[in-house]
Parts: structure tokens; sequence; C-alpha cells
């Protein structure tokens, strides 16, 4: 246990690390906060600029306690956004670590654009409905599976095949009950974790996202 810590925080450091270095294909060319013109390459202030196969894409994280799909999603909108899908691994890291900072050292979950697909809904995992194929990016920009990288056994449609959406699990201590912090576990979409006493992965945050204005 302690090795794998050990890995998972040196693996997380790095890739911050590299984020922090600002790749032009991942980030602007200012400091994250936006707010320029040609810096900001079209995200608004306090939005980041990733570069997907489909285009600029402008992310932000909102913080609230105990917020639900639903209310994640109309607050996105509310803002001329979506909930955001994680194109791959280098904006699944920057969201766990971005929140991470800020709820240390608690742990949590991040509401994300993610879906369960309909020919899935009352199923498990399945021939047809695996890992890879039994949800899909619902912010209409993330494409492909780079971004999906679920906690073990997982996505398993528990509850009573009621699991219909999807977190992303954040935290400094590896691992939220039992669940492996920076991957996925499908929910649903408006289950009460403080009422089922698991108070450690009680949404936290929500992740925005939108295009560039250029």
């Amino acid at each position: 246990m302690a090795k794998f810590l050990i890995y998972l925080y040196c693996f997380l450091a790095t890739v911050c690390a590299m984020i922090m270095v600002k790749p032009p294909q991942e980030q602007c060319d200012d400091d994250g906060n936006g707010g320029g013109e040609e810096e900001n390459k079209g995200c608004d202030k306090g939005w980041k600029r990733f570069e997907r196969p489909s285009g600029g894409w402008c992310i932000k994280i909102f913080f609230e306690d105990s917020i639900k799909q639903p209310a994640a999603e109309q607050k996105c909108q509310a803002v001329g956004a979506t909930l955001s899908g994680l194109q791959n691994q280098v904006e699944s890291l920057w969201a766990t670590y971005t929140v991470t900072q800020h709820i240390a050292p608690a742990t949590g979950s991040i509401w994300i654009g993610l879906k369960r697909r309909e020919p899935c809904l009352k199923v498990g995992r399945t021939a047809n409905c695996t890992a890879f194929t039994s949800f899909e990016w619902t912010d209409k920009s993330a494409n492909g599976t780079d971004g999906l990288l679920w906690s073990c056994n997982q996505p398993d449609n528990a509850w009573s095949r009621t699991q219909e959406c999807a977190v992303l699990l954040a935290g400094s201590t590896g691992y939220a009950i039992g669940w492996q912090v920076a991957t996925l576990d499908d929910v649903g979409c408006e289950f009460d974790f403080v009422e089922q006493n698991r108070h450690a992965r009680d949404p936290k945050a929500y992740l925005c996202g939108k295009k560039p204005t250029n």
C-alpha cells in the first residue's frame, strides 16, 4: 500500500508539473486564470483552455458541497456551459489535482459530463455494455475513451440499476472509501452520499465546459 501511494503521488506530481510548464496544446498563455484576449485564446477569465481533437475547449471548476448532478448541469448552463467531459488523462488529472488542492485534507467527488447510454441503462457490465461502451460524453466536445479511467470493477450499475451518471474522485489520501482517487465511478444522478454514510465521496465540485470564442 505504501509503495502504491508513493507511486500515485509521484505520478500526480509529475503530471501536474507537466501542466504547470504550460505546453501550448493544453494551456492558456497566461497564468491559467484567463482574462486576456490573445493570451486567453477565447476563454473567459477563470476558465482554462485545452486543445481537443474537436477543437479548443474551456473548462472551469466550481465548488459546492453535496450538489446533485441535475443542479450542477443547470448551474453550468447558467454560465453558458455544460458539464464537461474528459478528453484524456491530462484533463482528468488536472481536475483531480485542482480539486484536491482546494478540499484537502478531505476527499470527494466531481460531477462530469458522462452519462450511461440508453441500451445500458438496465444492465450491469455485459459484452455490449463494457467499461468503454456503457457511457458517453455529453458535452459534444470530448470523444474517445482516453478520458475513461474507471475505479476497480466499475462501472457496475449497482443500486438496482440506477447509476446513470458518473463522478471523478479527488483527494490526497489515495483512496476514498475503497475507491481510488483520479478514477471514475458510476453513481445515481441524485444519489445522497451523506444520507448513505458515504461522506468521503460526497460531491465537492463540478466541471463546466464550453467552446472558446475563437
